[in-house]
């Protein structure tokens, strides 16, 4: 007969006669540019071929997928999967032709590390007079911009010559 089981967030479906992976999980953390790895639990027989789909998700549930078009058993994370989870598909065929088995994993959603863009500083350098600092950052989740006045002896001064003023 079948066979549903649910751990954490792995889900894994299968027929309880002669399985022989007995499931997958993704290794690495769900961050954009970071390779993740489905690892199979079980033992792998060459008998019984596997395919492997990534997926885009928008919660821990096979149904919430999309496919990402990607079968193998890596995917390195881009920077369009920020905010969402994404769930490895593994196929395990029946070489009886019956149907196969189907394992999943999912990730927690995927952070994107911030970018800042747009640095500026409005105003003149003159005693008594205001400077202005704005930036935007992107990422997921939304970083927060802050700022801090340094005072140079020159510009093209090192970094760790600056000394922190208050602002």
């Amino acid at each position: 007969g079948a066979l549903t089981l649910m751990a954490g967030m792995a889900l894994a479906t299968a027929t309880t006669a002669g399985a022989d992976v007995t499931g997958v999980h993704i290794d690495g953390a769900p961050v954009q540019g970071v390779t993740l790895q489905a690892v199979l639990e079980g033992e792998r027989v060459a008998e019984r071929p596997l395919t492997f789909l990534w997926h885009r998700c928008t919660d821990a549930t096979p149904e919430s997928c999309v496919s990402t078009g990607v079968e193998q058993e890596t995917y390195v994370v881009p920077r369009g999967d920020a905010g969402h989870l994404l769930g490895v598909r593994v196929d395990q065929a029946n070489p009886g032709g019956g149907q196969a088995e189907t394992f999943w994993d999912f990730t927690a959603a995927v952070i994107a590390p911030p970018i800042v863009t747009n640095p500026a500083i409005e105003g003149a350098a003159i005693v008594g007079q205001t400077l202005t600092a704005q930036a935007s950052a992107t990422g997921f989740p939304a970083p927060a911009v802050s700022y801090e006045w340094r005072r140079c002896a020159g510009a093209g001064s090192p970094p760790e010559e600056c000394q922190s003023v208050g602002g």
